[in-house]
């Protein structure tokens, strides 16, 4: 036995770590993280793709910490609107000569004993305009009256506007291998691109740069640079690893980081691109059903945040809601000559940064997204 141990002791250490691996896959399968394929396989897999992303037993996050999470947030009360003042009811002033109206008798039932030097002076006959008996009926009726409540509707936001190609000249692009196929393909030549293939929300901000040579890492950048608007577009690449919690959590700390950066940034939340039909219908982790789930959080995210949502998809998808075939190579990315559609997109889905002044540093935080003053036409719709 212990020669068989000894002369086997390679083979042994590959059986007893896929087994660790298959047990912390089921571990991950019951926590709500996809299987790249069914199977064996597909566990140890999930595993490994999930340790590479930093996710271990003892800091992964489950279903119940989020649950907690969720129920230990302090609970937003809505703002009650203080009443309205009674307005005062105006003194009777008592004329002499003249028999007291109905409205007058009953007003001065209430009203309190007023001191001699505080009496108006009486007027005379002459200082008295002529009014017929229901007129102070009507004066008493109208001095009761409360004020209306105006409520002024909020305006929508955000509000898209067309925008020539210098709207980018402070603009910087966050993505993963299709952003960099806008950075080479769709002729956006003013704008800053931090983009870098395979990359995912969980390691963002320290990944190393591809586009862009003048840093080493996506922080760095947003540490010695400035910009006013940041597109960010990552999250296929995360399918496999990590429900989708997992992953708006992750998204929303970057988010958080990148206003601490750079607090004067509008930041740009976009959707997921679908994948081509073919591979939607193969039915394995990158399918559209899925992507539409995590797209619908990034919207909700985007709006929790006080960000602006895109989802380029509205360009791209056919009938059925795929990337086009004839669009594609590879069912995932763009060929090179369908990137000017996603430009042209940019360009008709723009939003107006606030003009900053001296001393303001969070006007982006606010959300209050002023129109600028240069006027824009309605825009063609494109097919």
């Amino acid at each position: 036995m212990k020669k068989f141990l000894k002369n086997n002791i390679c083979l042994l250490s590959v059986v007893l770590s896929c087994l660790l691996l298959e047990g912390y896959g089921m571990v991950l399968m019951q926590h709500g993280y996809a299987v790249p394929q069914e199977g064996f396989g597909g566990r140890i897999a999930l595993a490994a793709l999930s340790l590479r992303e930093g996710i271990f037993p003892w800091n992964m996050e489950t279903e119940n910490e989020i649950m907690l999470m969720a129920e230990s947030a302090p609970e937003i009360l809505p703002v009650q609107a203080a009443e309205p003042e009674a307005l005062p009811v105006p003194e009777t002033v008592e004329v002499p000569g003249a028999e007291p109206t109905k409205a007058q008798s009953e007003t001065e039932e209430i009203q309190t004993e007023v001191p001699p030097e505080e009496q108006p002076e009486l007027q005379t006959d002459a200082q008295i305009p002529e009014v017929s008996a229901s007129e102070p009926e009507i004066r008493a009726e109208e001095a009761i009256q409360t004020p209306e409540t105006v409520i002024v509707p909020e305006e929508p936001w955000p509000v898209f506007q067309n925008v020539e190609d210098d709207y980018f000249s402070d603009a910087l692009f966050i993505g993963d291998s299709r952003i960099v196929g806008v950075c080479e393909y769709a002729g956006i030549r003013n704008a800053t691109f931090y983009a870098k293939t395979s990359m995912t929300i969980y390691k963002m901000m320290d990944s190393r740069v591809e586009t862009t040579k003048d840093v080493r890492t996506v922080r760095e950048g947003l540490q010695t640079n400035h910009f006013r608007k940041i597109y960010l577009m990552v999250g296929l690449n995360e399918i496999g690893v990590g429900n989708t919690d997992y992953f708006i959590n992750a998204y929303r700390e970057v988010v958080q980081e990148i206003r601490i950066l750079q607090p004067d940034a509008l930041i740009y939340i976009q959707g997921i691109m679908h994948v081509s039909g073919r591979l939607d219908r193969k039915g394995g982790v990158f399918n559209n059903e899925t992507i539409n789930r995590r797209n619908e959080a990034l919207a909700a995210l985007a709006e929790e945040m006080r960000a602006v949502y895109l989802d380029v998809n509205e360009v791209y998808d056919d009938e059925d809601g795929n990337l086009p075939a004839s669009f594609t190579a590879d069912d995932v990315h763009l060929k090179a000559n369908h990137y000017d559609l996603w430009h042209a997109f940019y360009l008709t889905h723009a939003v107006a940064v606030p003009e900053l002044t001296e001393g303001d540093g969070d006007a982006a935080l606010t959300g209050n997204v002023a129109v600028s003053e240069k006027e824009t036409g309605e825009g063609e719709q494109m097919e």
